[in-house]
Formats: structure tokens, C-alpha cells, sequence
């Protein structure tokens, strides 16, 4: 990942990471999964390993892009506090400015699956404390049929 000027409208130039299209790929699923756990952010993405995918993360996070915020889910969810990932403000810009979109009208027919998880676009606030686990539990529910069709060899892509 390498940082180049980008021109703004009035002229003054400002520094925004360009990234290469597996990292928009994992920057784009934050803003649509916010408060998403990594072992969900494996299947969705396709990486093959949990290391895989905290060091993508790790990369977004240190461009300002992601963030990470610990949770006690009960233990139901987990023995210990888990971090969940959201997109910050200026990862919000960065895609944005890139115009990541949905695929395209072609992709069903090609075998890529989307899953609708909600409005495109939606903006939600930190969900409640008390929303945490189920929103979790829906996440990890999703990556399991994800990790079905993908051992089956049908690409999986969540689109919003």
C-alpha cells in the first residue's frame, strides 16, 4: 500500500492510501458488516487464514481506515472480550473516492452469489451494548453459508 497526492477541488493536495483491489475488497466489508468480528471477516473476504486477515486489517488500521473496538459478548459468543471492526470516517472517503460499487448485473449469472444484509449504504450508529451478540451471532451465521458455498466452489460476495 503506497500513499500518493491526490488534487482536491480547490486545488491543495492531500494524501490518501491507494490500495489495491483485494484491500478495497476487505475495506468495503467493515462499512457494510460494521462491529463484524475477524473470524467472520475470514469467510467473507476469502482468505484463507485468520493470520491472513488480521494482517490486512492490521495494514487498514495503521492508513486510519479501520478500527477496532473490544466487546464482552457473554458466554454464549465468547470466554473473553472480542475486537470488532468498523470502517472510521476516512475509510468512508477512501471508498468514496474510489467508487467501490456493487457488482455488476452479470455477476449472479456467472455463479457469484450476493448476499443482501441490508440498505446499501446504510449508516448505522455503534449498535447498542444489548444488540452486540445477536448482530455477532448474524454475522457468523452468514460467514457459515458463506464457507459452504465457497467449499462448494461458488464465490460468494455480500453486496449490502
Amino acid at each position: 500500500m503506497t500513499t500518493q497526492p491526490e488534487q482536491t477541488q480547490n486545488g491543495v493536495g492531500g494524501r490518501r492510501p491507494q490500495l489495491r483491489q483485494r484491500a478495497l475488497e476487505a475495506l468495503r466489508l467493515p462499512k457494510i458488516c460494521p462491529m463484524m468480528p475477524v473470524d467472520v471477516f475470514v469467510h467473507l473476504v476469502g482468505f484463507s487464514s485468520a493470520g491472513a486477515a488480521y494482517k490486512q486489517l492490521a495494514r487498514l488500521k495503521r492508513s486510519g481506515l479501520v478500527e477496532m473496538q473490544r466487546a464482552d459478548l457473554g458466554y454464549l459468543l465468547g470466554e473473553r472480550r472480542l475486537g470488532l471492526w468498523k470502517i472510521t470516517e476516512e475509510g468512508r472517503r477512501t471508498l468514496q473516492a474510489v467508487s467501490v460499487g456493487q457488482p455488476a448485473e452479470g455477476a449472479i449469472a456467472s455463479g457469484m452469489v450476493p448476499y443482501r444484509a441490508g440498505r446499501l449504504g446504510m449508516r448505522w450508529p455503534c449498535p447498542r451494548e444489548i444488540d452486540l451478540p445477536l448482530l455477532v451471532a448474524a454475522y457468523r451465521l452468514l460467514a457459515a453459508i458463506a464457507a459452504e458455498r465457497a467449499a462448494e466452489g461458488r464465490a460468494v460476495h455480500v453486496c449490502a
